[in-house]
């Protein structure tokens, strides 16, 4: 983030919707820290966050500061829909990219039991013969630690969305994975999720074959004078200037959300002139409002009325929502309409809890309801 004026930037300087490489990253300087060296001593961690809150851009980070060091694999996991699918990725990911020939000798000597189609080009590419995968599953995960071993250095696997093993048969699958890898002594592993009741069954339930298997992390928020920091400088960077009183405005709005903090510092950024003033947010906020409207609509149709109701309740007041009081004020009638209510929205994941207290995730949906609130 020192940047300066001979490096001003020309695009614009905030990003969101995409994976967020330098110089749009927000700096989570203690979190890159601690899962690097973590990764480095041979450390498998466990990371969840809510959607949007930056893990993948982070963890991708960290392997980019790692790779002239460790070899590194990133596998998402979240539209894998079968074990075929699964090994021909995983393979792909694993394999060091390198020529066509030493791509073949590793496959040739580490998995024979497949014979693979080897398309050429910039980087080799792989495709298998369904009949061959459920014979071979064992092979596939020895990869990375037999290729760890043979460049003789530590491999990082990262696995986003790993709640979404459950595809390919989840209790199976886990159980074969655990007993691999619980003996690579020479892999790293790092397993994210965003879903956070299926996450927590795979690595909290006692039962199943991940229990306790790494470092759990729960990414949250960025501290908000990292993100004042961030903003000031990024609007520095292309010549504008924003106030103080001004920053803390946007991140009271988006409560420190990486994803919407982007969005409406970006918006702002688009519709300021050289120096950001009252109207400019004010502005930003109402298009972002108006962009989206569709889509909360449909949100909004698509529940009954105590869910309606709790969601009201919650775009103002975010705790003791089961207090008569908070019962009363938004007819819910009762103590067993909340809970039903909130079931609902959690598996909508339209809500987040944290220390007892309830947000709307979507923090524009959450200025959508109070809108809606008070021209009703």
């Amino acid at each position: 983030m020192n940047e300066t004026t001979t490096s001003r930037i020309k695009k614009k300087p905030f990003l969101f919707g995409a994976i967020v490489k330098p110089p749009h990253f927000a700096d989570r300087k203690q979190e890159l820290k601690d899962i690097t060296s973590d990764l480095a001593s041979g450390q498998h961690i466990i990371m969840y966050s809510p959607k949007r809150y930056g893990k993948t851009s982070l963890i991708l980070k960290v392997l980019k500061n790692m790779e002239q060091d460790y070899l590194t694999a990133y596998i998402d996991l979240f539209e894998i829909t079968s074990k075929q699918k699964f090994v021909e990725k995983y393979i792909n990911c694993v394999v060091p990219k390198g020529k066509i020939e030493e791509v073949a000798e590793i496959l040739k000597k580490y998995i024979p039991g497949i014979l693979p189609k080897i398309t050429l080009g910039e980087n080799a590419s792989i495709v298998f013969e369904a009949p061959k995968i459920e014979k071979t599953i064992d092979e596939v995960l020895d990869l990375p630690q037999k290729i760890a071993k043979k460049k003789r250095k530590r491999m990082i696997v990262v696995f986003d969305e790993f709640q979404e093993i459950k595809r390919l048969g989840t209790e199976d699958m886990e159980n074969i994975m655990r007993s691999k890898f619980q003996h690579h002594d020479m892999v790293s592993y790092v397993f994210l999720g965003s879903k956070r009741h299926m996450f927590d069954e795979i690595f909290k339930d006692r039962n199943r074959p991940f229990f306790k298997f790494g470092k759990q992390i729960v990414l949250d928020k960025l501290p908000k004078d990292e993100f004042h920091t961030y903003i000031k400088e990024r609007f520095k960077a292309t010549g504008k200037k924003i106030d103080d009183t001004h920053i803390d405005k946007i991140l009271n709005i988006t409560n420190c959300h990486p994803y919407y903090t982007q969005q409406l510092a970006h918006e702002i950024w688009n519709l300021s002139n050289l120096s950001v003033d009252e109207k400019d947010i004010e502005n930003s906020i109402e298009n972002v409002l108006r962009d989206q409207s569709y889509a909360y609509e449909l949100i909004w149709d698509s529940i009954g009325n105590y869910s309606r109701s709790l969601l009201l309740g919650i775009a103002t007041e975010n705790n003791n929502i089961y207090s008569m009081p908070f019962i009363t004020k938004y007819n819910l009638n009762s103590a067993t309409n909340v809970q039903k209510a909130l079931q609902i929205l959690k598996k909508k994941e339209l809500i987040e809890i944290k220390e007892e207290k309830y947000y709307i995730e979507d923090v524009f949906f959450g200025q959508w309801l109070k809108k809606r609130m008070s021209t009703a």
